[in-house]
């Protein structure tokens, strides 16, 4: 029997981290971390205690005798006001170590990125946009990437799009709206209703890392929804999904300004907004 290579897998019990380690399981093991110490199962090698934050627990990393790929999802988020200094251990300096660990093992490290580092208010994003750090987050995100790219390892940097399905973080507005609509409650109105987005679905963020790791594919890629929809629309497809009783009027918009991020064409193609609906509500029942 082949035994399987082992993946080290942070933010695992995330809005990402959940599918990707659902998606990697049956083929990898899985050595999963774990920020809160209650969450780890007694007995069980495969969870290990890491927090970003706490510079002792990197020593439950350094102890793993083996490791293949690194798949780093684990990160502070930052739409929330926070600055360089609340973020730089958690989102740099750790970024850094795990690079030193992934040469030491001569293992693969795949880092979830943002494509918003081009900058938030770019309309076009493509590998040809100069980057554009226009807050702290962003910053962070850059600097871990620079510390990957100049330490001789193995990589993949994923530039990933905002990422919606169920549960997902309200910080990303559609998500809002899905979980608005789950609890039978009319949408906000947005201001920007025929502005185009191409969001990921994050079932399919996470078939695309997985992806990633099966094909070795290595570099820096954009990674967003294969296909945009105005924002008015992606709300009635919301609507008529989850939530087909209510009739939505919305409110004259006098903004439009898009957002489109270029899918790389080295990665595999994603489903449709409204199939990823329909995902979602399938999964519900």
């Amino acid at each position: 029997m082949v035994k399987k290579k082992i993946i080290l897998l942070t933010g695992s019990t995330g809005f990402l981290g959940k599918c990707v380690f659902e998606e990697l399981s049956t083929d990898y093991d899985i050595i999963r971390t774990f920020r809160d110490k209650k969450k780890i199962k007694k007995n069980n090698n495969n969870e290990i205690h890491f927090d970003l934050n706490d510079l002792k627990s990197y020593n439950s990393i350094l102890k793993i005798k083996k490791i293949n790929y690194i798949v780093h999802l684990a990160s502070r988020i930052g739409w929330s006001g926070e600055n360089m200094s609340d973020m730089f251990q958690s989102n740099v300096l750790a970024v850094g170590f795990l690079a030193q660990v992934a040469r030491n093992h001569n293992a693969k490290i795949i880092f979830s990125s943002a494509a918003l580092i081009h900058g938030t208010k770019k309309i076009n994003i493509n590998p040809n946009t100069k980057i554009s750090l226009d807050s702290p987050y962003m910053e962070t995100k850059y600097l871990a990437e620079r510390l990957i790219t100049s330490s001789e390892v193995n990589y993949c940097i994923l530039r990933i799009a905002g990422i919606f399905g169920l549960n997902g973080p309200n910080h990303l507005g559609i998500n809002k709206t899905i979980n608005q609509a789950l609890k039978k409650e009319m949408p906000n109105q947005a201001k920007n209703l025929q502005g185009k987005r191409n969001y990921i679905y994050v079932k399919d963020a996470a078939k695309l890392i997985k992806d990633v790791i099966k094909r070795d594919i290595c570099g820096i890629h954009l990674m967003a929804g294969s296909k945009s929809n105005t924002i008015n629309d992606m709300i009635k497809k919301i609507y008529e999904i989850f939530y087909p009783e209510c009739k939505i009027k919305f409110n004259k918009s006098q903004f439009n300004r898009n957002q489109i991020i270029k899918h790389s064409s080295k990665l595999l193609k994603t489903q449709s907004f409204i199939d990823s609906l329909k995902d979602m509500k399938s999964s519900q029942n």
